[in-house]
């Protein structure tokens, strides 16, 4: 029998062609693993975002396609203009036929209805749990030299007695470059103390607390105006004026229009 040591060109051949093979079988079964592991990660994802989407249509009592659609939604200016609205606000503004927006509404106000009760007992709880352990003692110590609000929406104060005016001015909320420019003018009224206060009404918030704090965030309303009641952020769909924005000023306890101030 030929020995392979005593031709070497040979024997480095066949090592050469073994190595090559086991080195092809290697790159398979890395490459197999690989992929095997890509796929299970891919299912793994898949399984995730079904268990995710399964859940938020439980949340909130709707259909996949509804959901599909609320996302779909979201995509586009609505997911810019509102991106804080909860899926049924969203279906809701954008509801395809009366039917859809009553179901809708019913949905989402029986979903409010049960957080607020769930919100007002557990503030029972608290108020109960300061009484018992702190008796005699007030919740909440106000300051007068300055009331915080727990919102940027507040309620009208009434005009304290002052030679400067308190202005009203009412506002869309979106799609209103004039609107911007009038809101900003009166904020620096109010910084350089030509105006006692300034009452803010919103149009196009389709009654939308989120909505409102929005535009608020958005177009930087200082927020040490609205803790001291300075400015006032309201809803403002009820309010009948010809154009927008229109500037008024409270005169004798009633409201006239005003020119630019």
């Amino acid at each position: 029998m030929m020995k392979l040591t005593q031709h070497p060109s040979l024997y480095r051949r066949l090592l050469c062609g073994v190595f090559g093979v086991v080195c092809l079988v290697l790159t398979q079964a890395s490459m197999a693993f690989e992929t095997t592991e890509t796929e299970k990660q891919s299912i793994e994802a898949r399984k995730t975002q079904e268990t995710d989407i399964q859940q938020h249509m439980q949340d909130w009592g709707i259909t996949r396609d509804e959901w599909v659609r609320y996302e779909t939604l979201m995509q586009g200016p609505r997911g810019i203009w509102t991106p804080n609205l909860t899926p049924l606000e969203v279906l809701g503004a954008h509801a395809r036929t009366p039917q859809e927006r009553r179901r809708i509404a019913e949905l989402y106000v029986h979903k409010a209805y049960a957080r607020k009760e769930a919100e007002i007992a557990y503030q029972r709880e608290v108020s109960a749990a300061w009484k018992r352990l702190y008796p005699g003692r007030k919740l909440l110590e106000k300051n007068p030299k300055n009331k915080r609000q727990t919102s940027a929406i507040s309620t009208p104060q009434k005009a304290q007695k002052s030679q400067k005016p308190r202005m009203a001015l009412v506002v869309d909320a979106e799609n209103c470059i004039a609107c911007d420019q009038a809101i900003q003018q009166q904020i620096k009224h109010l910084d350089d103390d030509r105006v006692q206060a300034l009452d803010v009404y919103v149009r196009k918030t389709l009654g939308f607390d989120k909505v409102l704090n929005q535009w608020a965030k958005t177009h930087n309303i200082p927020a040490h105006l609205v803790d001291s009641g300075r400015v006032t952020i309201n809803h403002g769909d009820k309010v009948q004026v010809a154009r927008v924005p229109t500037l008024k000023i409270r005169v004798n306890g009633q409201w006239q229009d005003a020119q630019s101030q």
